[in-house]
């Protein structure tokens, strides 16, 4: 098991924090960091992919627990407010994307890929997109790299969502290891995790 002791120092900065909803926002940040922690898809020798980055609130809060992290997005603005929010953390990268692929991440340079509430924008608004993507994903994972996605879509059929994974992820050679129906308290996202194949080890629960 990894040494927990970054996490518990970036938990105990966030302690206090009045009950406001953007307090709420970042608590269920912390509490997403948290389960990605435990399932030890986090370390310093990683690097991690955020598809969907938004205002980089995730990537300020990988960062103390990564080796480098990159944030992706295909709005401006949302770039824009990432770059500021990530200036004080030399080791995030925000890019701004062009929404139908990864251009600009180098084949095989990923450990992890973290899709928080994306992939049903990429299910709705193309079919073909999301299959896309998930080639982008296999091309930029390194063999035994992760894949941690909240929230695959907005039907309400964890079951189905896992069908419909599978069939796009497994002829790629992206495999699923878990799939939990609400790893987070504050949230109620199904998670799904999935690793290229080239790794045998066990991951926690």
């Amino acid at each position: 098991m990894r040494d927990t002791s970054r996490l518990d120092d970036v938990l105990s900065c966030h302690v206090g924090v009045r009950p406001t909803r953007a307090a709420a926002i970042a608590a269920s940040t912390l509490e997403i960091v948290s389960v990605l922690a435990r399932w030890e898809v986090l370390g310093p020798d990683r690097t991690v992919l955020d598809i969907g980055c938004g205002t980089g609130r995730l990537d300020a809060a990988l960062s103390p627990l990564s080796g480098a992290v990159i944030g992706i997005d295909i709005s401006p603005g949302m770039i824009a407010q990432a770059r500021t929010r990530c200036a004080g953390f030399p080791n995030v990268h925000v890019l701004l994307g062009s929404g139908h692929d990864l251009a600009g991440i180098a084949d095989g340079s990923v450990d992890l890929v973290v899709l928080l509430d994306t992939l049903p924008c990429l299910l709705l608004s193309e079919g073909e997109l999301a299959r896309r993507y998930f080639a982008e994903i296999e091309r930029a994972l390194r063999a035994g790299g992760d894949v941690v996605i909240l929230n695959f879509s907005y039907r309400g059929d964890p079951a189905a969502d896992r069908v419909d994974l599978e069939r796009l992820t497994q002829p790629l050679g992206l495999s699923l290891v878990r799939a939990v129906a609400r790893p987070c308290a504050s949230w109620d996202a199904p998670a799904f995790h999935l690793v290229k194949s080239g790794c045998s080890s066990v991951r926690p629960q």
